[in-house]
């Protein structure tokens, strides 16, 4: 039960390194060093080899190690496979983002989305529930699952501020 959950442990630290660190290796230094103390660490495993050879034990270590977990991570399309890890929000907005949505506002401040169909451009109000039902198909369509309400009222949100801060007018 202990070796579960030092492995989690392992693979979540792992995760939560991902994108930040070049390169991840997991080791199980209860295999590589079966008499190893319970709660022993690296560090107990390097200094149990003579001074000498301590870089050969961490290369053989690295050698044995799980692959990088940057590629396991990673399936065939290059995406990290955490990606549920986001939000739905910050999802959401990503996808908005890759739609290549422009936002505007008229002279009054009234906003608009001018949302890439096709050929031509088709221009929703913000407040209107035809461009809440777009967010909504656009997530659908990415996940295969309902977006939650929370996360199109932050996406909304995000989208208005977006479109006060642009010049452009229709």
């Amino acid at each position: 039960m202990l070796r579960v959950t030092l492995k989690s442990h392992a693979e979540n630290a792992a995760k939560s390194l991902y994108r930040k660190a070049e390169t991840i290796y997991l080791i199980d230094l209860q295999t590589a060093m079966p008499d190893l103390s319970n709660g022993g660490d690296i560090s107990d495993y390097i200094n149990s080899a003579p001074h000498n050879e301590r870089q050969a034990a961490i290369e053989g270590l690295i050698a044995n190690a799980t692959p990088n977990i940057n590629k396991e991570v990673q399936g065939n399309t290059g995406e990290s496979s955490y990606q549920e890890k986001k939000s739905q929000a910050e999802q959401l907005l990503n996808l908005m983002e890759s739609t290549q949505t422009n936002f505007f506002h008229s002279d009054i401040k009234e906003l608009y989305a001018a949302i890439p169909v096709e050929n031509h451009a088709e221009v929703l109000s913000l407040n209107s529930k035809d461009f809440e039902l777009w967010l909504n198909r656009l997530y659908y369509t990415a996940h295969g699952k309902p977006v939650n309400k929370d996360a199109v009222k932050q996406g909304l949100a995000y989208f208005r501020r977006k479109c006060c801060l642009t010049i452009l007018t229709p």
